[in-house]
């Protein structure tokens, strides 16, 4: 927000460095679209600004793609089908991605709109976070916000060993994985997914 204040067109950085052509999506992407049976039953929400997602669905499902929606025009989150770019993505106007605090207090507070999503999603479904640290403050208020029986066991997080009381305190069900080497600590998250998929499929 500082940077943004001292006129430096922080968006337009922002989403020429993440639409580098030689960036790809990596394995995760597809495994994670992998436990879906087809385009038309995927149901991912990413705070993601990159194209990666969407890349990796037309790849896997034969250039056929989920529904796309991308911040602030998302759909109702009590009913919805496809890929949602919560914070915005690089393909659409820069000045729409959610980057900087001044963003943050527009989604989540004073227009709200990733808010709404987010209190319908998690009333209507059953969640699970992926490689999201849930350390945002308006999210953790959010999460201590919503209503009982949008807590267990309706909200879970694949996560790495430790720190489960501040999931549970959010009331998400943490589901540890074991730690990796130090080089690839999350290879048990990968390889547990790609199973998942497998018996998915």
């Amino acid at each position: 927000g500082r940077l943004a204040d001292r006129k430096v067109k922080v968006h337009d950085r922002a989403r020429e460095i993440l639409s580098d052509p030689s960036s790809s999506p990596n394995p995760l992407h597809s495994t994670l679209l992998r436990l879906f049976s087809n385009e038309s039953s995927v149901r991912l929400v990413t705070t993601n600004l990159d194209r990666h997602f969407t890349s990796a669905a037309q790849t896997l499902f034969d250039g056929r793609l989920p529904e796309i929606y991308s911040a602030p025009a998302l759909p109702l989150g009590s009913s919805f089908d496809g890929i949602v770019y919560l914070h915005g993505n690089v393909e659409k106007p820069s000045e729409r991605m959610v980057l900087t605090d001044a963003d943050f207090g527009r989604a989540y507070l004073t227009q709200g709109w990733a808010t709404r999503f987010l209190q319908q999603l998690f009333a209507e479904y059953v969640v699970l976070f992926v490689g999201y640290s849930h350390r945002d403050i308006v999210m953790d208020y959010l999460a201590r916000g919503l209503p009982p029986e949008t807590h267990y066991p309706r909200r879970f997080a694949l996560k790495a060993p430790g720190h489960d009381e501040e999931w549970i305190y959010r009331g998400i069900n943490p589901i540890s994985y074991p730690k990796g080497s130090d080089d690839d600590p999350h290879a048990p998250l990968r390889v547990a997914l790609c199973e998942w998929a497998e018996e998915t499929r």
